[in-house]
């Protein structure tokens, strides 16, 4: 075996060992437990809920200062606010129940 073989065989097997336990290490951080699997869930279903309690709260918001502006009737008003307190109040309630 000639010098540049006997270099170059010894360092690629070393560079594919040390890729190969590179993609062995980077495989078992990829693995998640059904219970980290389960929180994640949860989180992402508890952060809508914040979500979609704040668009609530805020349409109620907008829906009183327009009302207060006159660019609503008495009667949409009144409708609006019931159904958007119904949206609001479904959402608090969702997300007590997920904590």
């Amino acid at each position: 075996m000639d010098t540049p073989t006997a270099i170059i065989v010894p360092l690629l097997a070393i560079m594919v060992l040390y890729f190969t336990m590179t993609l062995v290490r980077m495989m078992r951080t990829w693995r998640v437990s059904p219970e980290q699997n389960r929180k994640k869930i949860d989180n992402s279903r508890r952060i809508d809920l914040e979500d979609a309690k704040d668009r609530a709260l805020t349409n109620l918001r907008d829906l009183d200062f327009e009302y207060r502006m006159g660019k609503l009737s008495q009667a949409d008003y009144t409708e609006l606010k019931e159904r958007g307190e119904l949206e609001a109040l479904d959402v608090i309630k969702a997300r007590d129940e997920l904590q």
